[in-house]
């Protein structure tokens, strides 16, 4: 054990539970000597001998294969092999899937389930020599590696493609201006004001259906992301969704989030209602192009004005009627408009099935080490 405030205690570096990578146990980062928030209570102390074996939450399967001397937190056991076990054997044992579901039999507590370590320390497994040990991790050791390099180039793929889109976004809106582009406040493009939906609490069962925050999704509304609610029929009609119509976010805790906008489906059903946590947009189509406000509204100098004029509440950034109606637009001829938007969306929708295509290839990844873990130690432990 390592007391607060001993000379241990400031010597060594802590390591904390948000500091290790879930499946892989691999060290995302270390805290400083000296951080007055690593560690303030008791911790115990490690070395590159020992395998660090969390029981908080065992279904995360955070198991660390330490290099360095230090202290961690306690929901971090330190387990010494005993002689004849090989250390990356243990580890990888403990990692397995069938130490998952040993482990995750017979927890404690439901809202932060711990594994029972006694419980745990009463798993029965087959052991091999030594050298057999070794050579086990030894092969899953470049299995990891394999799969991690592999990881890391998918992930690089999906960040440019990221950058690719966003390059594509500047270039439309920035690298063919001439004499025919003008640049108007958003309020001046509008067939009506801006306004906000209604605030109601929801109920089950009803009539009509209001829609959350996460209807608004890469540029499309979602109604199926929404809960019943209560209203009268004046009330639905002031409130209803305008086919066509664009509806942002009005708050967000995530300032990129905040004022992000979604086209309305061309049919919609009377019973669709939006809350006062959307804005409806309704362009002057003899001005504004719906479907080029849909792109333009995420090109990088737009949301750069958008987040000028937010504003910020307890962690929560918003944006009012005003700030919002006084948001620049880049806008060119009509005909340019459409064709601008018919650009994208292709661009879009291309760029879309590259990224599922990426998603998919990390998460047959992630499936991965847990296969290689089970083909290992299937027939170890029962």
């Amino acid at each position: 054990m390592v007391s607060p405030g001993s000379s241990e205690s400031a010597s060594l570096p802590y390591l904390g539970l948000e500091q290790v990578e879930s499946q892989t146990g691999r060290i995302l980062s270390v805290r400083p000597l000296g951080d007055s928030s690593a560690g303030a209570g008791v911790a115990f102390r490690f070395d590159a001998r020992h395998v660090l074996y969390s029981k908080l939450r065992p279904y995360l399967n955070k198991v660390v294969l330490p290099e360095h001397e230090g202290r961690c937190t306690t929901e971090l056991i330190p387990l010494l092999p005993a002689t004849g076990i090989d250390r990356d054997f243990l580890g990888f044992l403990l990692r397995s899937p069938s130490a998952v579901a040993h482990a995750s039999s017979s927890n404690t507590g439901a809202r932060m389930p711990r594994a029972d370590m006694e419980h745990l320390f009463l798993w029965q497994v087959e052991v091999p020599p030594t050298k057999d040990q070794r050579r086990i991790a030894s092969r899953l050791k470049e299995q990891m590696a394999t799969v991690e390099h592999a990881r890391k180039r998918v992930e690089n793929q999906s960040t440019a493609t990221s950058a690719l889109w966003e390059k594509m976004l500047v270039y439309a809106f920035n690298g063919h201006r001439d004499g025919t582009w003008s640049e108007f406040c958003l309020g001046d493009l509008l067939s009506s004001s801006l306004r906000t939906g209604i605030s109601k609490q929801g109920t089950s069962p009803a009539k009509h259906r209001c829609l959350g925050l996460s209807a608004v999704r890469n540029g499309r509304l979602d109604l199926t992301a929404s809960k019943p609610i209560d209203l009268t029929d004046a009330e639905a009609l002031r409130n209803r969704i305008m086919p066509g119509a664009f509806y942002v976010v009005r708050g967000n805790g995530n300032v990129n989030l905040v004022a992000r906008g979604a086209i309305a489906p061309d049919e919609v059903g009377d019973e669709m209602i939006f809350p006062d946590l959307l804005i409806e947009v309704n362009p002057n189509p003899g001005l504004l192009d719906i479907n080029y406000l849909r792109w333009a509204w995420d090109a990088p100098s737009v949301r750069h004005e958008i987040e000028l004029r937010s504003m910020t509440s307890s962690g929560i950034y918003k944006i009012n009627l005003g700030n919002l109606a006084k948001v620049p637009l880049p806008i060119p001829p009509l005909e340019i408009q459409r064709r601008i938007a018919a650009r994208l969306r292709e661009q879009f929708e291309k760029l879309q099935q590259l990224k599922s295509a990426l998603t998919e290839q990390l998460a047959a990844l992630d499936r991965l080490p847990g296969a290689y873990l089970r083909e290992a130690f299937g027939s170890l432990a029962d």
